[in-house]
């Protein structure tokens, strides 16, 4: 969206999320550079743009996001700020000021393209992690979501197309997990390795031309981000290209 062609109630800073948020998100955010995001429900204020873009924070109007998103979940995830009002903003810029560390320095993930069983996913991660007193979701936790529901694509692949057992692969996991620590947020987040799969599973469904991002295309994140969880999926006797064959007949969302 650019400056010319963009929703003029907008400010320059602010992106509306759409279809094209990798490009949008990476060029009005500055992703690359992992800056604070804010959700923002208030407009006429566009002098704090400018203010909270000195400041290192990006904003999000949230009057643009896709129907169904749950905002209170997206701030829970992604450790955004919601700023529902004019003294919110002006609240987060005097903790912000001018400091290289904001208080809030994660990522907004765009959910709109995922299907409600990957984005069930997420969830079941979550919970994972709660059950062993975390907030920090990493890859493993993924894994483990996946294996919760049985009627995803996913899951058919893994255990009906190639045969894994799954009570070994959750053991396989557990064991990668046994040495992992308590941190000390206070909020679920997701890991810097989670959402570098989140990434991932983007630039796959794009290999597999899809337009949705569906549980394989998140098994085949977990693959390509290569640690913990890639690990114990190899241990397990799975590859990324055995997985793409087998994702590849299936080809339809969820």
């Amino acid at each position: 969206m650019d400056k010319a062609s963009g929703d003029e109630s907008l400010g320059n800073d602010a992106f509306a999320l759409s279809a094209r948020w990798e490009r949008e998100a990476r060029r009005h955010l500055g992703f690359e550079n992992r800056q604070n995001v804010l959700l923002a429900d208030f407009r006429g204020h566009a002098d704090f743009v400018p203010r909270f873009r000195e400041a290192g924070c990006g904003v999000v109007f949230l009057r643009d996001l896709p129907t169904g998103v749950d905002v209170r979940e997206l701030a829970h995830m992604t450790g955004a700020v919601p700023v529902r009002t004019a003294a919110d903003a002006e609240m987060i810029l005097s903790r912000t000021g001018r400091s290289d560390r904001p208080p809030h320095r994660r990522e907004v993930v765009m959910w709109e393209r995922y299907t409600e069983k990957s984005k069930q996913v997420v969830y079941f991660a979550q919970q994972e992690a709660e059950r062993r007193g975390q907030t920090e979701i990493v890859p493993e936790y993924l894994l483990l979501g996946l294996l919760r529901d049985e009627q995803t694509v996913a899951f058919s692949v893994m255990t009906r197309r190639l045969g894994i057992d799954v009570e070994g692969l959750r053991a396989n996991i557990e064991r990668e997990l046994s040495g992992s620590r308590t941190n000390g947020d206070a909020e679920f987040h997701l890991s810097p390795d989670a959402m570098r799969v989140i990434e991932l599973a983007h630039a796959e469904a794009r290999k597999l031309n899809n337009t949705y991002i569906g549980t394989e295309h998140l098994l085949l994140g977990l693959f390509a981000e290569g640690q913990g969880a890639a690990r114990v999926l190899h241990e397990t006797g799975l590859d990324a290209e055995r997985v793409r064959a087998a994702t590849i007949p299936t080809h339809s969302a969820e």
